[in-house]
């Protein structure tokens, strides 16, 4: 028994302390695509922490509900793009790039996003009509990736 014990100790240790096992075993993370956009939005937070959390909160609802309700998650989605382009409102006057870079990451973000919510709409049958795919066209750019 206490043989047992020490090989579940040290599966479970060796499994905690390396990530890449940990994806092989669990299957990965879901949305990774979204959360290496998330890595990069998040130098912001600092400008302005609450409408950044209420931006985080609502894209996690919207990645959290995409299978049971791809409608809802849209509305989280719009949401959470409207809090982190407002992350910008708290900025002090003057010339800066930051509301620029929140408005392209916000479009990123929405394309991408939208794009599991199509897919996951058509597996249900539910009409989706997207707001950031509708004037995105396929280059052969975008088909290589």
């Amino acid at each position: 028994m206490l043989f047992f014990v020490i090989i579940v100790t040290a599966v479970l240790y060796i499994a905690l302390r390396s990530p890449v096992l940990m994806e092989n075993i669990t299957g990965g993370s879901d949305f990774k695509d979204v959360k290496d956009i998330q890595k990069e939005i998040h130098e912001y937070s600092g400008v302005s922490p609450d409408r950044y959390m209420s931006y985080i909160t609502n894209m996690d609802n919207a990645m959290n509900i995409l299978r049971s309700d791809p409608t809802l998650s849209a509305q989280y989605l719009y949401q959470a793009l409207e809090d982190l382009r407002n992350v910008a409102l708290d900025l002090p006057g003057g010339d800066s790039d930051i509301p620029q870079e929140l408005a392209e990451h916000a479009k990123e973000l929405g394309r991408l996003f939208e794009s599991y919510i199509m897919q996951e709409s058509l597996q249900q049958g539910i009409r989706f009509n997207p707001a950031y795919l509708n004037d995105y066209f396929i280059t052969s750019k975008d088909q290589d990736e």
